[in-house]
């Protein structure tokens, strides 16, 4: 399922999970936001939106 993936995205998502385990909800969202804010400038989050909008399936560079 992951395969096709944006790996930055999955990445992350990997990490907060590990990372979330023993933090309070406040901190826990803080790190999310940040996390999730990094992802969104990524070459990987410009080329998805881009696939998406010209309706093809997305070539990630892990950037």
């Amino acid at each position: 399922m992951f395969l096709n993936q944006a790996p930055i995205p999955v990445r992350v998502i990997k990490r907060l999970i590990y990372q979330n385990v023993n933090m309070d909800l406040n901190t826990s969202l803080d790190l999310i936001s940040s996390h999730m804010a990094f992802a969104r400038t990524s070459e990987d989050h410009a080329e998805a939106i881009a696939a998406s909008e010209e309706k093809r399936k997305p070539k990630f560079k892990g950037k």
